[in-house]
């Protein structure tokens, strides 16, 4: 009975996800039913085949499987990873520039070889290749946002990447041919066609109706 009910479970988060769902995920074209249910438990141990009827259950959109693929080579590479935090308080002294370029350096970003920890240039340079990565607004400036994202350890991006895996299980099988996707830290919108990929691209203001953009 344990195990059955860990096979249902399991098969319904994998299908809609963990956190619980909104208006936005209705999934009305792949409902999961007790009937639909008990015929994947008797296929899958009929079979022997429980992993794959249960692999099965995830969406099957590329974005889906490409960001499984990233998350398993981040967690190799930086999973063990831990690097030093900055300060929450900004300032812009000689001490902060050393501490960013050396924190730039824990992650790649910064050479320490070729540059001093006081140049300017080279830290600017090096936080504008960070913001892009991320997708943030490229900058150069060690702002907060940058600073909050700087101090992210490796176990938080990959527990974000976890919750975006969750958040694809919350969408439809099946997209329109045509769609909006907005990403909304680095304030860019994408209009993406099933026949010709992404066919626009723009930058976004993001905000909330009361602190909405007047014209």
């Amino acid at each position: 009975m344990l195990l059955t009910d860990a096979f249902f479970k399991l098969a319904t988060h994998l299908h809609y996800g963990v956190i619980p769902r909104d208006s936005v995920a209705l999934r009305k074209d792949s409902v999961l039913t007790d009937d639909s249910l008990n015929s994947l438990l008797r296929d899958a141990v009929a079979g022997n085949r429980i992993s794959e009827v249960l692999q099965a259950r995830e969406p099957q959109h590329e974005a889906y499987r490409l960001l499984k693929i990233g998350m398993a080579e981040y967690d190799a590479r930086m999973g063990r990873e831990r690097w030093d935090t900055l300060p929450a308080e900004i300032s812009d002294t000689i001490s902060f520039r050393r501490m960013l370029a050396q924190r730039l350096a824990q992650s790649g970003y910064f050479d320490t070889l070729a540059n001093t920890l006081e140049d300017t240039i080279a830290i600017k340079k090096a936080v504008k290749q960070f913001q892009q990565e991320i997708h943030l607004y490229p900058d150069g400036i060690a702002g907060k946002r940058t600073i909050q994202y700087l101090n992210r350890q490796p176990a938080d991006w990959l527990e974000q990447a976890a919750i975006s895996l969750d958040r694809w299980r919350k969408m439809p099988d099946t997209l329109p041919a045509r769609y909006l996707m907005v990403n909304i830290p680095a304030f860019r919108l994408m209009v993406w066609d099933d026949s010709m990929g992404t066919v626009l691209e723009s930058r976004v203001i993001v905000g909330t109706p009361r602190t909405r953009t007047r014209s």
